[in-house]
């Protein structure tokens, strides 16, 4: 699947045209950390505006944060940045990534910075996103442990034209740029499904089917509930409605239940 990638200084991007060049998917930049001394954490100005733009159009949506951190600590708190002004609330059909590019902050840095990336993307994994790495091959190479790092999502920037050949997995592939709808956006090709991937796991915002009362896990609780929902005994918002109706026709049944109380005890 081909998709590009967003940010503010790509100015007011027509995503809708967009989408009809043939972009299957968007990931928007969320925040950036300033390089001066004091890395000031910063909402991207394009956020707000390209998400709703996304979720109005039905394209899948990930996003990322520019990074600038260089200690476990510093990569939590940006996660934490992130995560309280931009993901709380919101579904992402794509990975949440984490940017390590910076030469001010981040090179010859190797300990550090994957320390970083780590903290980066355990702490937004225990707020149940599905968390990946973008950097380029070099960097990949010279200044991140890809060795403590590739049990994450692997965004790879290479703009060689041809499919990078390295001795770690990726699941994104970074080409280059090119113009769409009228600006020079970045252009990328996922080889994984990430939105059925994401959604059955009930990670980025998604409630896993079963998970009735969110608490991201399938128990015979949820079983409970959904049988009660089927007998009109109690009624189900629309996020409890859709983790519950498991054969996806729309409502929730007695069989919806049975299957529910089936995951809980196979899990």
């Amino acid at each position: 699947m081909r998709g590009i990638d967003i940010a503010n200084p790509n100015g007011k991007v027509n995503i809708e045209a967009c989408i009809g060049e043939g972009a299957g998917f968007i990931i928007i930049r969320g925040g950036v950390t300033g390089y001066g001394a004091a890395r000031t954490k910063m909402k991207d100005d394009s956020f707000e505006r390209n998400y709703a733009e996304c979720k109005r159009l039905g394209v899948p949506v990930g996003c990322y944060y520019y990074s600038c951190a260089d200690t476990a600590k510093k990569g939590e708190e940006e996660a934490v940045f992130l995560y309280e002004k931009c993901l709380k609330g919101k579904q992402f059909e794509f990975p949440i990534y984490i940017d390590v590019e910076n030469e001010q902050w981040q090179m010859n840095k190797k300990t550090g910075v994957t320390d970083a990336i780590c903290a980066f993307c355990d702490y937004l994994e225990s707020k149940g996103y599905f968390v990946g790495v973008y950097s380029s091959t070099y960097w990949f190479k010279t200044y991140i442990d890809i060795d403590r790092v590739k049990k994450y999502s692997i965004w790879l920037a290479d703009w060689r034209k041809r499919k990078p050949s390295v001795n770690f997995a990726f699941d994104m592939w970074q080409t280059g740029s090119s113009v769409h709808a009228g600006k020079v956006i970045d252009d990328d090709i996922c080889y994984k499904d990430f939105p059925k991937v994401i959604k059955a796991s009930g990670c980025n915002g998604y409630r896993k089917p079963g998970d009735v009362d969110g608490d991201r896990e399938v128990t015979t609780k949820d079983a409970r509930i959904a049988l009660k929902a089927a007998v009109g005994l109690t009624k189900l918002d629309k996020e409890q409605t859709e983790a519950a109706d498991m054969d996806g026709d729309g409502k929730v049944t007695t069989k919806d239940a049975q299957k529910i109380l089936h995951e809980a005890v196979k899990g």
